[in-house]
Order: structure tokens, then sequence, then C-alpha cells
């Protein structure tokens, strides 16, 4: 395998990694509650004031979605065109990151709110050009991953 190649696979193992703790910290934010999640942070922006288990837990969002978004800047340099349910995976990713960075950075709000925008319309453009292909053994975690997203 060549380094290029190998250094792709292990950017796209970490970045599923992270997308996997993300989801998983965002069902525990939102739990049953019938909130958004956007809804859901700023009631945990609330309770900071009174416990640091929210503040801990916007400390790991705020972290989580700044290395995805370096690991997303990453694959945006790289041709990703053979891997289309890891990108139908990442875009969904960005978009959830978009939400969460945009109600955490009020003051770049508007930048995350536009974002998301463009990673939404990327995403309904993804999907209208791109056929349904048979799914790889490479491509059935990032498929699990996708449907464990759906918030």
């Amino acid at each position: 395998m060549k380094l290029q190649e190998k250094t792709f696979h292990e950017n796209k193992r970490q970045f599923e990694s992270l997308a996997l703790r993300l989801i998983r910290l965002i069902n525990k934010i939102n739990g049953i509650s019938r909130r958004t999640l956007v809804e859901e942070i700023q009631n945990l922006f609330d309770q900071v004031r009174q416990n640091m288990n929210s503040n801990s837990l916007l400390k790991e969002l705020s972290d989580l979605t700044s290395q995805l978004f370096m690991k997303i800047h990453y694959f945006s340099e790289q041709d990703i065109s053979d891997h289309p349910i890891f990108l139908k995976s990442l875009i969904q990713i960005a978009i959830e990151a978009c939400k969460i960075r945009k109600s955490m950075n009020y003051a770049f709000s508007e930048f995350y709110d536009e974002l998301g925008e463009n990673y939404y319309n990327l995403e309904k453009e993804f999907t209208s050009i791109v056929p349904k292909k048979s799914v790889t053994k490479e491509d059935r975690k990032m498929k699990q991953l996708s449907e464990e997203l759906v918030l």
C-alpha cells in the first residue's frame, strides 16, 4: 500500500472514530428530549453556572468539532470520489458540526450557518448525481455511522 493511501486510510479511521464519539455525545446531550440539538446546547450554556458537568460536555463538544473540522479540511484536499458513502457521511457530520459550532460561537454564528447551508446543498446535489452502488465492506461502517446520525 502506498504511503499516501495509508495516510488516507489512517485519517479516515480517525475521522470515523471522532464522528462516532460526536454521535454518542450528541445522543448523551439530547437524550430523550424533544428539543433540538441547538436548544439542548443552549440549555447546557444555561446550566454551566449551576454545575461544571455541563461545562465539561460543552468543552468536549467544542474539542470534537474542532478535530472533525481539521479532518474535514484534510479530506477536502483529497480525491475521495471513490468513497461515495464515506463522502456522504462526512458531509452529514459536517452539517451537524456546523449546527454545533453555530450555537456555541455567537460571533461566528452567521459563518457556521452559511457553511452548514453549503454542506446541506452539497448533500442534496451529491445525492442527486451519485448513483447508488453496492456497498463494499469498507464503506459499511460509515453507512452505519450515517444511519446513527439521524437525529
